[in-house]
């Protein structure tokens, strides 16, 4: 049995990306939290400005890299499987972060 590896990987770099965006978002605000409640009024990291856009920049990436696999010809049955998969992941994180 033939295996989609491009597709899998897709998947794979699906929600472990997801994941990491929703916990960076997470510490962010808790970071931000204890360094304004440690420093009064201390300027927070350069980073934690960006943080609640993570989620969106990774998900666009991600929709372009399925629908690319999902369009083209090249690419096999199992490996559209694997972006319709990371596909249905997206829309269910989405569902779930504003649902």
């Amino acid at each position: 049995m033939k295996f989609g590896i491009s597709g899998l990987a897709l998947f794979v770099v699906a929600v472990v990306t997801l994941a990491f965006s929703q916990t960076a978002a997470i510490v962010a605000k808790y970071l931000l939290f204890t360094t304004l409640r440690l420093n009064g009024g201390a300027q927070p990291a350069f980073w934690m400005a960006y943080a609640p856009y993570l989620p969106i920049v990774i998900s666009a990436v991600l929709m372009a890299a399925a629908l690319y696999v999902i369009l083209a010809r090249a690419y096999s049955v199992q490996d559209k499987n694997w972006a319709y998969g990371t596909l249905g992941t997206l829309v269910g994180f989405w569902l779930r972060y504003y649902g």
